[in-house]
């Protein structure tokens, strides 16, 4: 069994990546987080990671999913992305990196700095609820 340091690198690492993948892989990966969730030891790894800040990589990973779903929303207008099918959301994302994919970066890195701050506040917040 891999340990969940192992684990969440090796999510990252495919992230990293951009590697498109298909519906039956995605279902894939949904069960066995699903039932990685269900752990006690998932649960508590998840809270301990939750009290820390989060770092550099993590953040530019959430301002570039941030990027995206801000160009998506801005092309596709009102349409809720979350609950379109799979298929759907692989067609626009491919149609979104194919015409503005370049300006993702940019727009990423702009996010990253509220992002930052938020996360900052988020922790503190978070650390002093727990001592009071």
């Amino acid at each position: 069994m891999k340990s969940f340091k192992e684990l969440v690198k090796k999510i990252e690492d495919g992230l990293d990546e951009r590697k498109v993948m298909n519906i039956t892989q995605r279902r894939a990966l949904a069960r066995r987080m699903k039932r990685l969730a269900k752990s006690a030891s998932f649960k508590r790894k998840r809270q301990l990671s939750l009290r820390r800040v989060a770092t550099g990589d993590k953040l530019k990973k959430r301002a570039m999913k941030a990027a995206k779903l801000f160009l998506i929303k801005k092309f596709m207008g009102n349409v809720d992305y979350k609950s379109l099918p799979i298929a759907q959301k692989m067609r626009i994302d491919q149609q979104i990196l194919s015409k503005k994919g370049s300006a993702i970066p940019k727009i990423a890195k702009k996010i990253e700095r509220q992002l930052r701050k938020k996360e900052v506040e988020r922790v503190r917040k978070l650390r002093q609820t727990k001592k009071d």
